[in-house]
């Protein structure tokens, strides 16, 4: 069954609107972090790209303010993932839903809550030394290692 995206549009326009949004994605990905990126052929059916890794990812743009540039999710990192001292973002709306290795957001001044960290977590989850955050809440459900408050 057609999406309604694939049913509105034909299939070349479709082709092309998929690469431009990749491209978008991909030119957002190599801007803000170090990894290597799996990103889906089509999006899910909340019209986004997933992306995923089976490697270590860090975000290398510290004056980043969103995890996602709204055109895609995380969803599994295998790795860890490493987010601290991202001064500005004051959100995890985005992160993976899923990190195999450790999730470090720790030094963010900005972030205020939990919300949107990863529901799992293999290694350590770290968010100590957030001078901001007011609450636990959304921390993760399952986690392996330890948490670092």
């Amino acid at each position: 069954m057609k999406s309604l995206r694939e049913s509105l549009l034909d299939d070349d326009l479709v082709e092309k609107t998929d690469k431009m949004i990749k491209d978008d994605i991909k030119a957002f990905l190599k801007e803000n972090y170090v990894g290597i990126f799996k990103i889906s052929n089509k999006p899910n059916t909340d019209g986004k790209y997933e992306v995923s890794s089976t490697k270590n990812i860090e975000v290398k743009n510290q004056k980043i303010t969103s995890l996602t540039n709204g055109m895609f999710i995380w969803t599994t990192v295998n790795g860890s993932f490493d987010c601290m001292r991202c001064y500005f973002l004051n959100t995890l709306k985005g992160a993976p839903k899923e990190v195999g290795g450790s999730f470090d957001c720790s030094m963010i001044d900005a972030l205020t809550s939990l919300k949107g960290a990863p529901e799992k977590v293999g290694g350590n989850f770290n968010c100590s030394r957030c001078k901001s955050l007011t609450s636990l809440e959304g921390a993760p459900k399952e986690e392996i290692g330890r948490a670092h408050v």
